[in-house]
């Protein structure tokens, strides 16, 4: 640390560095303003800005792309559901012409096969406008518009041969799976978490309508042999199953007013017809006996059930095409919203650039570490160093080091000033230390003299009660004694302030009970003192002085915050650490719970001396008395019902 001189010539060499700073041109860089560095330094996050709000835009436009290529799937599953639908349909009629064996009991199976031919050339034409790039997702497409060739070798065999209906409901349903996979792609060509809810919302009614009408399907076979052949009732069972789950994923996916639209739609006496007539077939079955089940009303339940269903399904599309075109909308507004910004910004930003930054933040850099590193760790260290220096003057001398930031502007003017705020601090670090010592000083010869007195004092007081007869005038004495007592604790209080010692040792340990009376006897009201039994125990002649002086201002306080004609009680015991417990127990005024955590915190810990600390010396005596021989004092709230306060004294075995 730099003494005055040498701080002196840092002080003279700054000024010289600065003339010569005069000298040098205003373009130099280190003497700008600092609004001139800041504004060059707004390059930087500039080009970042505009970095990043490209990225932004960028990102805006692709999600606006695939967000419109997501809105192109959803109408090209719609016109996938329709062929679906009307497939399922074909599929019901074509069974109950197999099943029944009477070619002319659907005659509206030729009708519905053309229906579903030119809903195949739609689908296929939507297919070759679908853009897709996922080469995979493609490739499905392809798949399941594949299986659609399969319809027309199906219906020729169903016309030409004796194709079984179980045949027939397997071969049209092995393509209906195909179609309704297609529904998946929507899922999958989007990341919106509430577009993604709505698409599996949909595709859960797509499968339920589609496991539904495949189990009607097979009821309608069972209804014309009156029996389930086979595995028929599996089958049924197996898709009837597989509808209920996919109702439940639809019902776990959906909202509130998609499950309304649901409840709303999907119900009524045919829906509940279909579940009735599916029950008793399952029940008569079981039972083995004849199933007499109306396939005509079967049919006729399940078609109102199947339009019901593709009513929810057609809604549930509708919305979500209409979410897609929006959230696309919203992403292409976005870009244009975002590329505005970030161009205004730029603009903005190139207004603001002038110079550089790197001549700011290096002397910016520079103070904050300097001034983090002097307030947190070498201001601190040195102030401690000065207050435990025998010579305070000379240990605050070389005590500052100034910034190493030397520019005129004003990061320069606020080092120099925290150069100046440095050493008034160091200044007044050393004041306080010599004042301390002075202030101990004081206290030690006032004590000393005091203690003189006082103890001539008591030297005059005893001869006079030795030659005392009259019990009145022999009353008054030992009241002056044990007030000239008082008075010489009073004096090795402030002692124990300043830091110095009492001075004072017996040569041989000291029985328990006489400490106590020694204690007893150096407090004014010693007559409201009740002694307890007193372990038969010494405490060594070091400590005895001391756990006196403790035991005196632990009693005398008891007495002074509690009512005169109260007892205070003193008791004694041996713990299992084999260390002498000392109680004093008191009934008087008490303290609260703060007050008594707030005491014992300082009775643990003694703080620096300051004006709160001569406002309660006793304690603070206390403190330091019991922390210099390891003495642990502790209070706590006497839980009797006359209140007060109860003090703990507990001596170390190694004091005994």
């Amino acid at each position: 640390m730099p003494n005055e001189d040498t701080a002196g010539a840092g002080e003279a060499f700054a000024r010289e560095d600065a003339g010569t700073a005069q000298q040098r041109s205003w373009l130099a860089l280190g003497n700008w303003r600092l609004r001139s560095k800041l504004a060059l330094i707004l390059l930087i996050p500039t080009i970042t800005a505009l970095v990043l709000g490209v990225l932004r835009v960028v990102d805006d436009v692709r999600s606006a792309v695939d967000l419109n290529h997501t809105a192109s799937q959803v109408a090209f599953a719609e016109k996938v559901t329709a062929v679906v639908h009307d497939l399922q349909r074909e599929r019901a009629l074509a069974v109950v012409r197999i099943s029944s064996g009477d070619p002319l009991r659907q005659t509206g199976l030729d009708a519905q096969m053309a229906k579903v031919d030119r809903d195949v050339d739609d689908l296929r034409n939507a297919a070759v406008n679908l853009e897709n790039d996922n080469q995979a997702a493609s490739d499905r497409y392809a798949h399941g518009l594949q299986r659609l060739d399969a319809l027309r070798p199906l219906r020729a065999a169903m016309t030409t041969s004796a194709y079984s209906d179980r045949a027939v409901l397997d071969t049209y349903s092995s393509v209906l799976d195909s179609l309704i996979q297609l529904g998946r792609e929507v899922s999958t060509a989007t990341t919106d978490r509430d577009l993604l809810r709505l698409g599996t919302s949909t595709q859960s009614i797509s499968e339920a309508k589609e496991y539904i009408l495949r189990g009607d399907s097979a009821l309608q076979i069972a209804a014309f042999r009156d029996g389930f052949p086979g595995n028929l009732i599996d089958e049924t069972r197996a898709a009837e199953a597989s509808g209920d789950a996919s109702i439940t994923a639809f019902l776990a996916n959906a909202t509130g007013d998609q499950v309304q639209l649901y409840n709303d739609t999907y119900s009524g006496p045919e829906v509940d017809e279909r579940r009735r007539l599916q029950t008793q077939a399952f029940s008569f079955a079981q039972q083995g006996q004849p199933l007499n089940l109306d396939g005509t009303k079967l049919g006729q339940d399940s078609t109102v059930a199947a339009d019901k269903l593709r009513a929810v399904e057609v809604n549930l599309l509708t919305q979500l095409r209409a979410q897609a075109d929006q959230l696309a909308s919203n992403a292409v507004r976005s870009a244009w919203v975002g590329g505005v910004i970030v161009l205004a910004a730029l603009v903005a930003a190139l207004m603001l650039m002038l110079v550089i930054a790197r001549l700011m933040l290096r002397p910016l850099r520079v103070l904050r570490k300097t001034a983090l590193d002097v307030a947190y760790t070498r201001l601190p260290e040195t102030v401690q160093a000065i207050l435990d220096d025998p010579d305070p003057v000379n240990a605050s001398k070389k005590a500052v080091d100034p910034v190493p930031v030397l520019t005129r502007d004003e990061i320069g003017e606020v080092a120099r000033s925290f150069d100046v705020v440095h050493e008034q601090a160091v200044k007044m670090a050393a004041e306080q230390a010599l004042l301390r010592e002075n202030v101990n000083g004081i206290f030690v010869n006032l004590s000393r003299r005091s203690q003189r007195l006082v103890e001539r004092q008591l030297g005059v007081i005893d001869r006079l009660e030795a030659d005392e007869q009259d019990p009145d005038h022999l009353a008054s004495l030992f009241e002056l004694d044990h007030l000239a007592t008082r008075l010489r604790r009073n004096g090795e209080s402030l002692l124990v302030l300043s830091g110095a010692g009492l001075a004072k040792s017996v040569p041989k340990p000291v029985p328990a009970a006489d400490v106590i009376g020694a204690a007893v006897s150096e407090i004014e009201q010693y007559a409201r003192i009740e002694i307890g039994i007193v372990p038969e125990v010494a405490v060594q002649g070091l400590a005895i002085h001391d756990l006196v002086h403790v035991l005196a201002e632990l009693l005398d306080n008891a007495t002074y915050f509690s009512e005169p004609e109260t007892k205070i009680t003193v008791r004694a015991v041996i713990t299992r650490k084999k260390a002498l417990a000392i109680q004093v127990t008191d009934h008087g005024v008490g303290m609260s719970e703060e007050r008594l955590a707030e005491v014992n915190e300082r009775l643990a810990d003694p703080p620096d001396l300051d004006v709160s600390v001569t406002r309660r010396m006793g304690l603070y005596v206390v403190a330091r008395l019991a922390q210099r021989h390891g003495i642990e004092v502790r209070l706590r709230e006497n839980e009797d019902i006359e209140g007060g306060v109860i003090a703990r004294v507990v001596v170390p075995a190694e004091l005994l």
